[in-house]
C-alpha cells in the first residue's frame, strides 16, 4: 500500500508545484507590466523635463 501512495502523492505535488508556479508567473507579469508602464511614465515624464531643461537654458 506505501508502493501505491507514493507516486500519486508526487503526482499531486509536482501538480502543486506547477499550479504556484503559475501563479507567481501571472503576478509577477502583471507586476512587471505595472512596472513597465510606471517606468514609461517617469521616462516621458524625464524626457520633457529634460527637453524643458534644454529649451529654457
Amino acid at each position: 500500500k506505501a508502493e501505491n501512495k507514493f507516486p500519486r502523492g508526487e503526482s499531486g505535488f509536482k501538480f502543486n508545484v506547477i499550479l504556484i508556479t503559475l501563479g507567481c508567473v501571472k503576478f509577477m507579469r502583471s507586476r512587471i507590466n505595472q512596472i513597465g508602464k510606471e517606468m514609461g511614465s517617469l521616462k516621458v515624464t524625464l524626457k520633457i523635463s529634460l527637453l524643458g531643461n534644454h529649451c529654457t537654458a
